[in-house]
């Protein structure tokens, strides 16, 4: 049962491997407002979401960023974070949609903002950073699809 508000599913059939962790929302989905210990804290900036599809499957020690945790600007002279503008640091990516069918295999990590098309697979130990077509296969470190399904 999910109850973080910024986490939306779409169906009731989607799987969830928890077999070594505390469970989806503790494990998985990593925010920096908007999880459990953050819910009452007021934001500095609009809250990614999340959208799983019905019939999808997350492996195990899968990971998906969400929102507020990328305020380290590469653009910057320094990557340190200084809270006297940390408003300006932050930079949202969007929102996350995972589409139906689609399926995430063990210690993937899924970036924010991107969208992971229906049916889509992503391997093992892979990094989403860019979106995924739907019924396409993704490998290691994601630049382009690899194969058709």
């Amino acid at each position: 049962m999910v109850t973080n508000a910024n986490i939306i599913i779409k169906g009731t059939h989607s799987y969830y491997s928890d077999c070594w962790d505390k469970g989806f929302e503790e494990s998985v989905v990593r925010y920096l407002h908007g999880d459990e210990i953050s819910c009452n804290w007021e934001p500095r900036w609009d809250i990614d979401k999340l959208y799983i599809g019905d019939y999808f499957c997350i492996a195990a020690e899968v990971v998906i960023l969400m929102g507020g945790n990328h305020t380290h600007r590469a653009d910057w002279f320094c990557l340190y974070l200084f809270m006297d503008v940390i408003d300006e640091a932050y930079i949202g990516k969007g929102d996350t949609h995972i589409g139906d069918g689609a399926w995430l295999g063990m210690r993937s990590m899924v970036m924010p903002g991107v969208t992971i098309g229906e049916g889509a697979i992503v391997a093992a130990n892979s990094v989403v950073t860019k979106d995924i077509q739907q019924l396409k296969c993704a490998a290691f470190a994601y630049d382009e699809e690899n194969r058709l399904r």
